[in-house]
């Protein structure tokens, strides 16, 4: 399901950049999975379901997984069709494929050693664990692509005392600028950088 020599041009043919593109594929699932759950239960809060799957639009094809992107495409071209009839079942086959294309993007990355897990990070005197750190990234993350900057910014503040990596803490002072500016691309941009800087 995953092209990953497409993936590897998308990346300037850095595997470097590339394993980075997929562990972010997969970062962001838990939150876009638990969301998509969550709007298939209700049928409502279709606006959000259309922005998360633009998202995963970019980055399937980003990652080489173009089928999927072809078909988060549809997706998000059928959900503007109005009036929208709410599809249950084309939903569950969607969310089938996503962790289908997940499952393949998980040990593509545990085949060159990068493995999720409860690993603690530690930068200094306050340790944290990858988990706390990558649901923590990705609530901000999911504030973000709901155009929510005081919600974003809430979540960051805890983060404040954490020990990050000294390269990290200056990126931090940008996210936060950024929201509060409202420049939602930059600070998208920035959290994408923050999330691969701190998981070296």
């Amino acid at each position: 399901m995953i092209d990953i020599n497409k993936g590897l041009e998308n990346s300037n043919g850095s595997m470097k950049i590339y394993l980075q593109v997929v562990r972010f594929f997969c970062l962001e699932s838990d939150a876009a999975l638990l969301r998509m759950h969550m709007i298939l239960e209700s049928g409502k809060d279709l606006d959000a379901l259309k922005i998360l799957i633009h998202g995963l639009k970019g980055t399937a094809a980003n990652i080489g997984a173009l089928a999927f992107s072809e078909e988060s495409k549809q997706m998000e071209q059928g959900l503007t069709v109005q009036p929208y009839v709410f599809d249950e079942l084309k939903l569950s086959e969607y969310i089938v494929t996503y962790l289908s294309v997940l499952t393949e993007a998980k040990e593509f990355l545990a085949d060159n050693g990068i493995v999720f897990g409860e690993d603690t990070w530690c930068h200094g005197t306050r340790e944290f664990t990858q988990a706390q750190w990558s649901r923590r990234m990705k609530a901000v993350g999911l504030q973000l692509a709901e155009y929510e900057p005081e919600a974003a910014l809430k979540l960051l503040q805890p983060v404040k005392e954490w020990k990050l990596l000294p390269d990290v803490i200056p990126k931090m002072n940008d996210l936060e600028h950024a929201l509060e500016m409202l420049e939602y691309e930059k600070a998208e941009e920035i959290l994408l950088d923050i999330m691969n800087s701190n998981a070296e």
